[in-house]
């Protein structure tokens, strides 16, 4: 068993959830999410999907992860139009869409997290799930900032985003956020022993991803978080880089909101 899955198993129990009303058949779903005048609002949608796939989107809605990271995205960032995030059926899998303000969270993926955390036999699959579903809503949003803020950005896209997830969820430091980063985690080290790396990736390994997450959130609070560092993934030769690394990290998110005006508290 791993390092990380022993630490889930431990701090996953906490996260909560709360229930919201369902769409109907021919309506689509909207929680507006914040006030109206601190920026634009964050809309999560459930659109009427194929009745296979309805118990899997009420999950999602039932446990309210998705509303509660759109509230303290817009505490921090005031977005300059209307930013939604669908959890719907897709056929290119979870993602941000260009241009359009929408970011697309696909029953598909949700689908095959479970399937590979019951494959692994995680202790909590519903909690790590959760984590899981937060930390994509964090990813996405990056890209979204990006595209509608016009930032400047250096290297990889997908990197950044994972860099702005990795800031707003260790930041927030509530038990739910630091779970998130800690499911996700877990799962990329599950991918990464399932898949062999593929060059052609937008992405970073799925290797690097789990340490890099390990890494970010061992820098935010060292003695919080030394547990984590452990002959694998986190190994003490890069937990020794990972507070300059996490410092680097939050004061650059900060310096981009803050040169166009976005960056709120």
């Amino acid at each position: 068993m791993s390092r990380v899955l022993v630490v889930v198993s431990v701090v996953v129990a906490a996260v909560a959830g709360f229930v919201l009303g369902s769409s109907s058949a021919e309506e689509v779903s909207s929680v507006p999410v914040g006030d109206a005048g601190a920026g634009a609002k964050v809309v999560v949608a459930y659109p009427d999907v194929p009745e296979a796939w309805r118990g899997w989107q009420d999950d999602v809605r039932e446990s309210g992860v998705l509303e509660e990271a759109a509230k303290d995205l817009r505490s921090v960032v005031a977005l300059p139009r209307e930013l939604t995030v669908e959890v719907t059926t897709c056929k290119d899998g979870t993602g941000y869409l260009q241009g359009e303000a929408l970011v697309e969270l696909c029953l598909q993926d949700v689908k095959s997290s479970r399937d590979e955390l019951e494959d692994a036999d995680a202790d909590d699959v519903d909690e790590t799930l959760r984590g899981i579903w937060r930390e994509t809503f964090f990813h996405e949003a990056g890209h979204a900032l990006i595209d509608l803020l016009d930032l400047p950005f250096t290297g990889r896209e997908e990197d950044v985003a994972d860099q702005f997830a990795a800031w707003r969820l260790a930041e927030s430091g509530d038990e739910a956020s630091t779970d998130a980063l800690l499911s996700s985690a877990f799962e990329y080290e599950i991918l990464a022993s399932a898949y062999e790396a593929d060059p052609d990736d937008e992405h970073s390994s799925d290797a690097a991803r789990a340490v890099n997450y390990l890494c970010y959130l061992y820098g935010s609070d060292p003695d919080t978080w030394e547990d984590l560092v452990d002959d694998e993934p986190l190994t003490q030769d890069r937990a020794d880089l990972c507070e300059d690394e996490w410092d680097r990290l939050r004061l650059g998110w900060r310096e981009l909101l803050d040169d166009v005006d976005a960056l709120r508290g």
